[in-house]
């Protein structure tokens, strides 16, 4: 199973908008069956031949995450949205930083999650990156048997820009 993950880097700079197409093509010509991105916020993501695109800009959480899947065959099923609610001040400019949401959904049975941590060095960091750890342990715990019914012997992967280390809690 080939899944990729890619931060698409702040929409801030224009010259970026008329670049992350390209890398998009670019990262699916190897066939990925999930593309899962953050950073996604500020961007009109373009159609690429042969995947659905997964989004929902409605509240900031959301638009920041999406999911390009692969239609051929493919059986996309129970999509999710998981909204959470820890903020953060911003550490760009004044104000607070929205809650983060993170995207699940099953494709041919196998659980995908797709997610963006909060950034370390904020106000609320263990707070607001334990609210999502918890979360995607929740989701990925063996006994919960939403999706195609098959607990714990169903494929999970979490694809995530976790703003963490291995073993920096």
């Amino acid at each position: 199973m080939i899944a990729k993950f890619y931060n698409c880097a702040p929409a801030g700079d224009p010259g970026r908008k008329e670049q992350l197409p390209r890398e998009l093509r670019a990262l699916v010509k190897s066939g990925p069956r999930v593309l899962g991105l953050c950073e996604a916020i500020g961007y009109d993501l373009p159609e690429l031949e042969g995947y659905t695109l997964i989004r929902d800009t409605s509240r900031p959480g959301r638009a920041n995450i999406a999911a390009y899947v692969e239609k051929q065959g493919r059986d996309l099923t129970d999509v999710r949205w998981h909204d959470l609610d820890q903020t953060w001040s911003r550490t760009e400019h004044p104000g607070t930083h929205p809650a983060r949401s993170w995207l699940e959904f099953f494709l041919d049975g196998d659980q995908f999650i797709i997610g963006h941590q909060p950034p370390k060095g904020t106000d609320n960091v263990l707070a607001s990156q334990r609210e999502g750890v918890e979360l995607v342990v929740d989701l990925m715990a063996p006994w919960i048997t939403h999706g195609n019914g098959r607990g714990k012997n169903r494929r999970r992967m979490a694809l995530a820009d976790w703003n963490r280390r291995r073993y920096e809690f």
